[in-house]
């Protein structure tokens, strides 16, 4: 655990070259004990380091290993987070209907354990990727979902939605 958190905390300061030796032997670690849960969170914690240095292919392949061990584990929770951090990767390669697919997914997943704000981000990640296929009434509808889960549970990400909302349905009522 201890490698773990120094690889969380060298992300955390940018220094990913330490970060990834960290888990790279926590990986090694978790694999020779067979712990499941530890080599999901190495793999995606390894995963969110290839995501932010723009290793995408790696990045996927890396939230892929991870989503198989949380379906392995019976692990809902941990399924829907991966999810949701694929759908980020796939956002920002430009593949939008992948990335809807994703969010339908970790839609499931978060309903199912209940996590609402897990909902809301799915929600509004697919508001996102539709905006971006130029499909604005699936955006608004899916947008003003989020929002009103981000409303209900008192997000932070509640102001955001909302003046995005407010600039897609202005747009729209220009376009019309």
């Amino acid at each position: 655990a201890t490698l773990c958190g120094m690889g969380v905390a060298e992300t955390n300061l940018d220094d990913l070259e330490r970060a990834v030796e960290h888990f790279e032997q926590y990986l090694k670690l978790a694999r020779q004990i067979q712990d499941l849960e530890a080599q999901g969170t190495a793999i995606g914690n390894l995963g969110l380091i290839h995501y932010k240095r723009g290793e995408y292919k790696q990045a996927v392949q890396r939230f892929r290993e991870q989503y198989e061990i949380a379906e392995k584990m019976q692990d809902a929770y941990t399924a829907g987070l991966t999810l949701g951090n694929l759908s980020a990767v796939y956002y920002r390669i430009g593949r939008y209907e992948k990335m809807i697919q994703i969010c339908e997914a970790q839609l499931e997943f978060t309903r199912q354990t209940g996590d609402r704000s897990g909902e809301a981000n799915a929600l509004w990640n697919m508001g996102q990727a539709f905006e971006k296929l130029g499909r604005r009434a699936d955006a608004v509808a899916a947008a003003q979902q989020a929002y009103q889960i981000y409303q209900e549970i008192d997000s932070p990400q509640q102001a955001n939605a909302q003046s995005t909302l407010q600039r897609w349905t202005t747009e729209a009522g220009q376009d019309a």
